[in-house]
C-alpha cells in the first residue's frame, strides 16, 4: 500500500479545524428528504491560539479565575498571580482550570460545540530558585545611591568603579513585602578607571577647531542631495542613530547595528520627514571606521518661547533643518495603551502656548529613567516638528541624557568619569541584605558585539547566541560545569528579564525546564472545558475525506483482497505481482472487495471517489458474494458494513496518526455520511497506545 501520497494530507490541526457547524447542513439538505433549516443562526467556531505573555497576564487577572483561586485558599491565589508574572503554567492541570474562563472572556457569544486548540507553556520540575530568577525586581541606581556609595554629595561620580564596587549591594532598597530568596537585577554605570577632579570648566562647548577627519557635509545638505559623510554616532533611538559631522547632524532612519561613539562613513541620499533632514535605508552604504568619545556642544535651550518660535521658523514650505543639540525642561506625560504598553512620551513646556515637546524613538534605557507626571531636564537632538490635526504642534527630540528638573549642577568629578551601562543580579539573603548572585548577565556591550542593536534578544535568538557567547568567554569549561545566564528578551512586543541554565557537555547546552502542549477545549452546555477529543468530520466531500477513504480502500486491498487471492496492485490499480494466492488449489476469480478503479471498496463501502460511505446492500452484494457471503440478507449486509467500518477505521487511524498518544487525545470521533440510508453517523475510537486505536463498543450512532 502506497501511504506516502495520503499521509501528507492529514494533520491534527488541519482536520480538527474543519467546519463542523457548516458542512452538516449542506449534506442534510442535499441527501435527507424533507430536511429544512429552521433559520436559527448558530455561532459555532473552531479556534486555534498560542498563548502570549499578555494572555498569561489576562488569565491571572480574570475575575472568574480569581474566584476559583480564592475558593482554594491563599496558596492558590499566589499561584494564579505567578502565572501572570512567569508567563507559563506550573502544570497542565492549571491550564485545564484557568484557560476556560480566558476563552469565554475572549469569545463570549460562541455557541456550544465550539472548540479551541490552545498551545501553552508549562513548567517541568523547575527548581524554585530558577523560578525566582525569572521574576527579578528591577532597580536602577539613582544619584543619591551614587552619593551614598562615594560618601559625598559633592565629590562623587555617577558610576561604580573598582574602588567602590563592593559598596553596590549596600545601597539596594529592600521593600516591605520582599521575601528571602528573591532576586533583583540592577542597572548602573561602571567605569574601569577611578575619576579625577578636572581643572577646566565642565562643559566642553563647541570645539574651536573642527575634528580632524570628519566632513562638514551636513552643514549645507539639502533634500535629494547624494552625500558621503564621515562622522560619528552621537545618539541612538529606536528609529535609528543620529549621525554627526563637523557641519551638523541627521537621523539615519531605520539603520541598525550602530552604537554611540561609532565612527562611520555613510553614503546615501538626503531625505526629509516632518521638516527634519535624514538619510534613509534605500541605497545607503555604511562603513564603520573606528570609535570615539562623544562630547556635546552648548545646547540650544528650548523653553516655552523657543518652542513656539520653532513651530513657525522650522515649518515653512520647503524648509528643512539638521538635528540640533538641545535642552528641554518640562513635565513628562507617558501615555499607555490598554495592555499597559507605553506608547507616547510628551513634554509640557512651561510658557509654551502652542508647542508641546515629544520624545522620539525612546530607548528602553532612557524610558527606565522616566516616570509620568514628573519634571525633567532632557538633553538630546531636536530633529523634527510633527503635527496634530494638521497643525504643527510637537517639537521632537532624541534623548542623550535625562536628569530631574531640580537636579543641581553635576559635580566636576561626575563629568570627568567615562562609564558604560552595566547589569548585575543580586539575591536577598536572611537578615534582609542583598548579596551578588551567581548569574552571568549579558551586558549592553555584549548585545552590540553580537549584532543586537536594541540591547536585547528577540525570542528565540538567545538560543543561538548565548552558547557562542559562553564558548568565547569560558574557553576552559569542563564537562558538568553549570552557569545561569540572565538576558533581556523581547517577545510579544514586550521586554523582560529571563534566566536560563546552561550545562557544559562538550558544548554549552540549555537546560529545558519548560515544555509546550496543545490541548483542545470545547464549549458544552454554555461552559468551556478541556476536551481531549479529536473530531474528524467526513460528512462532506473534501480532500481530507477522500484521502481517508483512499486509505480505507488501500487497507482493504492489502488485508482482505490479497489474502483471498487478488493480484497485488499499486495505488493506481496497476498489477505489480502475478503471484496469485490459491484457494483450495484453484485460482480465485477476479478481485473481491476493491473495485477495478481502486478508489472504492465494498467491505466497508468507503468511496474515495464520491467522498462518502456506500451502504447500499445491493451495491455491495457483489463483493460479499465474491468473498463467499452471498447468502446474507440486505439487513445482514448493512450490519456487516457497519461492523467492518469499525474494524477498518481503527486500523487506518493508525496510518494517519502514527505519533498520536493518549497525552494528546483520549478519543477520536469520526462523522460520516452514508449513501443508502442517506444519514450521518458517528463512530468513536479510544487512543490506547502510540498510533493504536480501538473502536468503542456501542459508539456507532445515527446523528
Amino acid at each position: 500500500m502506497n501511504k506516502k501520497t495520503i499521509t501528507r494530507l492529514f494533520s491534527v490541526v488541519a482536520v480538527a479545524l474543519m467546519g463542523v457547524g457548516c458542512q452538516a447542513d449542506y449534506f442534510n439538505e442535499a441527501y435527507l428528504p424533507d430536511y429544512e433549516n429552521d433559520g436559527t443562526i448558530v455561532n459555532v467556531r473552531d479556534l486555534e491560539m498560542t498563548l502570549t505573555g499578555d494572555d498569561y497576564a489576562a488569565i491571572a487577572k480574570n475575575a472568574t479565575n480569581k474566584a476559583l483561586a480564592e475558593a482554594e485558599g491563599e496558596d492558590a491565589v499566589d499561584a494564579l498571580a505567578d502565572i501572570g508574572k512567569n508567563k507559563y503554567f506550573s502544570c497542565v492541570e492549571e491550564a485545564a482550570l484557568y484557560v476556560p474562563a480566558f476563552i469565554d472572556n475572549l469569545y463570549p457569544t460562541l455557541d456550544s460545540n465550539s472548540t479551541a486548540l490552545v498551545t501553552y507553556t508549562f513548567a517541568t520540575d523547575v527548581p524554585t530558585d530558577v523560578t525566582l530568577m525569572n521574576v527579578p525586581v528591577e532597580y536602577t541606581l539613582t544619584k543619591e545611591d551614587y552619593q551614598t556609595i562615594w560618601g559625598s554629595e559633592e565629590d562623587y561620580a555617577e558610576a561604580i568603579t573598582p574602588k567602590t564596587n563592593n559598596k553596590l549591594a549596600g545601597v539596594l532598597p529592600v521593600s516591605d513585602d520582599a521575601r528571602v530568596g528573591e532576586y533583583m537585577v540592577v542597572t548602573y554605570n561602571y567605569s574601569d578607571e577611578e575619576p579625577e577632579a578636572p581643572t577646566t570648566p565642565e562643559n566642553p562647548g563647541t570645539p574651536e577647531e573642527p575634528a580632524a577627519g570628519y566632513t562638514s557635509v551636513l552643514g549645507t545638505a539639502k533634500k535629494d542631495d547624494v552625500v558621503e559623510v564621515r562622522g560619528y554616532i552621537s545618539a541612538v533611538c529606536t528609529q535609528g542613530p543620529i549621525l554627526t559631522d563637523n557641519g551638523g547632524s541627521v537621523l539615519l532612519y531605520k539603520t541598525q547595528d550602530l552604537a554611540l561613539g561609532d565612527e562611520v562613513t555613510v553614503s546615501g541620499t538626503i531625505g526629509v520627514f516632518n521638516n527634519g533632514l535624514q538619510i534613509g535605508t534605500d541605497g545607503i552604504s555604511i562603513e564603520k571606521t573606528g570609535t570615539t568619545t562623544v562630547t556635546y556642544p552648548e545646547p540650544m535651550v528650548i523653553d516655552g518661547a523657543k518652542a513656539d518660535e520653532v513651530l513657525t521658523t522650522h515649518t515653512g514650505e520647503g524648509f528643512c533643518f539638521t538635528a540640533q543639540y538641545a535642552k528641554m525642561v518640562g513635565n513628562v506625560t507617558i501615555s499607555t495603551s490598554s495592555d499597559g504598553t507605553k506608547t507616547y512620551y510628551n513634554v509640557a513646556i512651561p510658557g509654551a502656548e502652542a508647542a508641546k515637546g515629544s520624545i522620539y524613538g525612546i530607548t528602553p534605557e532612557m524610558a527606565a529613567q522616566l516616570e509620568s507626571e514628573k519634571d525633567y531636564t532632557l538633553y538630546g537632538y531636536f530633529i523634527s516638528i510633527s503635527r496634530s490635526g494638521g497643525t504643527p504642534t510637537f517639537v521632537n527630540i532624541v534623548l542623550t541624557s535625562v536628569e530631574p528638573a531640580d537636579a543641581p549642577t553635576p559635580s566636576r568629578m561626575a563629568l570627568k568619569v567615562k562609564s558604560q551601562k552595566r547589569y548585575a543580579f543580586f539575591k536577598l539573603e536572611e537578615g534582609g541584605k542583598y548579596r551578588a548572585a551567581d548569574i552571568v548577565a549579558i551586558q549592553p556591550a555584549d548585545y552590540t558585539a553580537m549584532g543586537q542593536s536594541y540591547g536585547n534578544f528577540t525570542n528565540p535568538a538567545q538560543d543561538r547566541y548565548i552558547p557562542l557567547y559562553l564558548a568565547q568567554n569560558y574557553p576552559y569549561a569542563q564537562d558538568g560545569d553549570k552557569l545561569y545566564v540572565g538576558y533581556i528578551c523581547r517577545a510579544n512586543d514586550t521586554n523582560s528579564w529571563r534566566v536560563d541554565e546552561y550545562v557544559f557537555e562538550g558544548t554549552w547546552t540549555k537546560t529545558e525546564y519548560f515544555a509546550s502542549k496543545t490541548d483542545q477545549f470545547r464549549k458544552t452546555a454554555g461552559e468551556w472545558a478541556i476536551d481531549p477529543t479529536l473530531e474528524l468530520d467526513f460528512t462532506g466531500k473534501t480532500a481530507e475525506t477522500q484521502a481517508f477513504y483512499q486509505y480505507c480502500c488501500n487497507w482493504v486491498y492489502d488485508n482482505k483482497d490479497v489474502p483471498l487471492g487478488a493480484p497485488a496492485r499499486d495505488n493506481d490499480g496497476v498489477i505489480i505481482s502475478t503471484d496469485i494466492v490459491l484457494i483450495n488449489g484453484e485460482k480465485p476469480k477476479g478481485d473481491f472487495w476493491v473495485s477495478n478503479y481502486g478508489n472504492n471498496e465494498f467491505y466497508t463501502g468507503s468511496s474515495a471517489y464520491y467522498g462518502n460511505m456506500d451502504w447500499r446492500p445491493a451495491a455491495c452484494r457483489g463483493g460479499f458474494t465474491a468473498a463467499g457471503m452471498g447468502d446474507l440478507s440486505d439487513d445482514e449486509i448493512l450490519a456487516k458494513l457497519k461492523e467492518n467500518t469499525c474494524e477498518v477505521f481503527a486500523a487506518v487511524l493508525g496510518y494517519v496518526y502514527p505519533e498520536m498518544t493518549a497525552d494528546e487525545y483520549k478519543k477520536v470521533i469520526i462523522k460520516v455520511y452514508a449513501y443508502g440510508p442517506n444519514k450521518n453517523y458517528s463512530l468513536a475510537f479510544e487512543v490506547v497506545d502510540k498510533g493504536t486505536f480501538e473502536f468503542i463498543d456501542g459508539s456507532l450512532t445515527e446523528l
